[in-house]
C-alpha cells in the first residue's frame, strides 16, 4: 500500500478521512497565494535545484531536510532537487543556520554591509526566517531555536521558497500558523505541492486562472 511522503502508516496519531479534490483544491488556493504573492511563484528551472548549508546544522536537521527532498522529488512532476549537498558558491539555495544575534545584525547591516553584499532582507515567521527580498536565494533561520521549531522553521523556509506562502486554515496542517513544532506535512499539505509542481499550474496564474484550470469556477 503506497504511503503518502512524509506521512506514517502506522502513526499513532489520530486519524481522519482522506481529504476529498475539493478540499485539496481549496487548501491549494489558500497556501499558495498571500500578501507576498497575488500570483503563482513556484520555481521553475531547467536543472535539478541545488542547495548548500551553511552554519549550525546538526545531522537531524540535514536527514530531516534530505528526507523533504526524496519525498518531494517522488511527487512533484516538474521541478526536481539534487539529492546531492552542493559545496562552494554555485548552489541555486543556500540555507543558513545562525544565532539570532547573527540573524539581526544582519538586518542592521542591511544596506550592503554584510560581507554578502546583499542588501535588504525580510523578516518573517516571528523574526525566524529571513529571506534576501524579491524571491533571491539566500534563507537565514535563528539556530537557537528549540530542536522542533528550528527544524520546522527550515522546512517552512524551503516550502516558501518553493512557493507556498501563505497560512492554512486547515489546523492539522504543517502550514498553520499555530503548529511551530510541526515537522510533518500532512496528506492534504503533499498534495497542495503535488499541484503547484504538476503540469496544470504555471508560474504568473493568478486566483481566477487556477481556478478556471481546476474547475472551481
Amino acid at each position: 500500500m503506497a504511503v503518502t511522503p512524509g506521512l506514517k502508516s502506522n502513526s499513532s496519531v489520530r486519524k481522519s478521512t482522506s481529504p476529498t479534490m475539493i478540499s485539496i483544491n481549496k487548501h491549494f488556493l489558500t497556501i499558495a497565494f498571500s500578501e507576498y504573492n497575488g500570483v503563482v511563484l513556484r520555481q521553475e528551472r531547467n536543472l535539478p535545484i541545488t542547495i548548500e548549508f551553511f552554519g549550525r546544522f546538526s545531522p537531524e536537521d540535514l536527514a530531516l531536510i534530505q528526507q523533504f527532498i526524496q519525498d518531494f522529488n517522488r511527487i512533484s512532476k516538474t521541478q526536481k532537487f539534487s539529492v546531492n549537498i552542493r559545496s562552494g558558491n554555485e548552489a541555486d539555495l543556500w540555507i543558513n543556520l545562525f544565532p539570532g544575534t547573527q540573524l539581526q545584525s544582519i538586518q542592521k547591516n542591511a544596506k550592503g554591509m554584510d560581507q554578502m553584499q546583499y542588501t535588504e532582507y525580510d523578516s518573517m515567521f516571528s523574526d525566524n526566517i529571513l529571506f534576501s527580498v524579491n524571491f533571491t536565494e539566500q534563507i537565514f533561520i535563528n539556530s537557537n531555536l528549540p530542536t522542533l521549531q528550528r527544524q520546522h522553521y527550515l522546512l517552512r523556509a524551503i516550502t516558501f521558497w518553493l512557493g507556498i506562502t501563505g497560512d492554512a486554515t486547515d489546523e492539522e496542517s504543517f502550514f498553520y500558523p499555530g503548529n511551530a513544532e510541526q515537522v510533518n506535512l500532512t496528506e492534504s499539505d503533499w498534495k497542495a505541492l503535488m499541484i503547484l509542481y504538476g503540469p496544470t499550474i504555471r508560474n504568473n496564474l493568478t486566483v481566477s486562472d487556477v481556478k478556471n484550470r481546476m474547475w472551481l469556477g
